[in-house]
């Protein structure tokens, strides 16, 4: 399930210029600082350059990265920051804070509801302590793979597969409020846009976000619940294949996170 935009938090280390490392223990985090170094993109943007004030080496538990698979848009965006640098994905990382060293400062993020604040230490011994535990988690790390790829490189996936109104659809559905999980907030985007099922379930196959069954259990869902609803599409050879849409009953009240989304779109 992707966090909204709010719930995404950037830690106020995001201000330090070139950390040499920033580790992370919360993909809320990790989000928050690609989003404030990148820009959150409005539904019709794309994200802004990387600065050169981007760290030099990321490092995420595995926590942030299980928790990255599970928000879409969270991932395509932190992708577009892990395309510029060097990432890790480190079992050593699990420290109870994310933080970041620079060869002079250290600063530990400590989360307090949507927002994170650092507390900032300049002293030797706590940066060189800091950068020795960042070092040790980034060497003993697996290079991360960037599942899904950038958000700029999905965009243009999707607008030369299918076209921009889709693209739009998508980021707005994820950023809508409630708490749908990720794969029925993408199939009530691909409804609004009365997508094939099965063209929209192997671009997402395609592009490492989710599996076609995945997507195809999220249809049966949202169907459920009368939200969306398919017709057929002849095929010459085979079975027929379904086309989504949404429905014009107005979903019942209790859904409301799904009617958020639907909403969102229409």
């Amino acid at each position: 399930m992707s966090n909204r935009p709010a719930e995404h938090s950037a830690p106020t280390f995001a201000t330090l210029t070139a950390p040499e490392y920033v580790v992370f223990t919360s993909a809320r985090e990790a989000v928050g600082y690609a989003s404030q170094l990148c820009g959150t993109p409005a539904p019709a943007d794309t994200p802004g350059a990387v600065p050169d004030s981007s760290p030099e080496r990321i490092v995420l538990s595995d926590t942030a990265r299980n928790s990255l698979r599970r928000d879409y848009l969270g991932r395509l965006l932190f992708n577009e920051l892990a395309a510029t640098t060097d990432v890790r994905v480190s079992e050593t990382a699990s420290h109870e804070s994310s933080f970041a060293v620079t060869d002079e400062h250290v600063a530990v993020s400590t989360p307090i509801q949507e927002v994170a604040v650092a507390t900032t230490a300049d002293d030797g011994e706590t940066v060189e302590t800091a950068h020795e535990a960042a070092m040790q988690a980034f060497n003993e790390g697996e290079q991360y793979t960037f599942p899904g790829g950038t958000l700029a490189a999905f965009r243009k996936t999707v607008t030369e597969t299918f076209d921009e109104p889709l693209y739009v659809d998508f980021v707005t559905a994820m950023q809508a409020s409630g708490d749908l999980v990720d794969q029925q907030r993408a199939v009530v985007a691909a409804a609004a846009n009365d997508c094939s099922l099965y063209a929209f379930s192997t671009l997402l196959q395609d592009r490492g976000l989710s599996s076609k069954a995945t997507i195809s259990r999220a249809k049966t869902t949202l169907e459920d619940v009368e939200a969306i609803e398919t017709t057929q599409i002849e095929q010459d050879v085979g079975r027929p294949r379904q086309r989504l849409h949404l429905t014009d009953a107005e979903v019942r009240e209790e859904y409301p996170d799904v009617a958020a989304v639907v909403d969102a779109v229409s």
